[in-house]
């Protein structure tokens, strides 16, 4: 009789230590499950970021190429006047002069 209580108490003890740990383990779970949502909000607000500045990127050098094309066609324009200013030329050489510098241009910015 005494032996059966004792083991009654044994089960009863380790039922005890079972359900501390179960419990234990369910609050570690719900700590790693907060973990994780922390770190997908914060991977979703850096892809958002990455994303804004890849935007920011294609509009600066968008801006970039168009303020450099402003600048080349004011030094084109103003090349030509002073050629066209210093000597007569006809309209094809004109032309093929204004070929030639706009291609050293697109190389430059290119």
């Amino acid at each position: 009789m005494i032996f059966a209580f004792y083991n009654l108490l044994q089960v009863i003890v380790d039922m005890k230590t079972l359900k501390q740990n179960f419990h234990e383990h369910i609050h570690e779970a719900q700590h790693y499950m907060l973990l994780s949502r922390d770190l997908h909000e914060n991977l979703l607000e850096t892809r958002r970021k990455v994303m804004k500045h890849g935007i920011d990127q294609r509009y600066r050098k968008m801006r970039d190429i168009s303020e450099t094309g402003a600048i080349a066609r004011s030094i084109l324009h103003k090349k030509l006047r002073q050629f066209c200013a210093s000597a007569t030329c006809p309209p094809s050489l004109i032309q093929q002069i204004t070929v030639c510098i706009l291609q050293q241009i697109l190389l430059k910015i290119l």
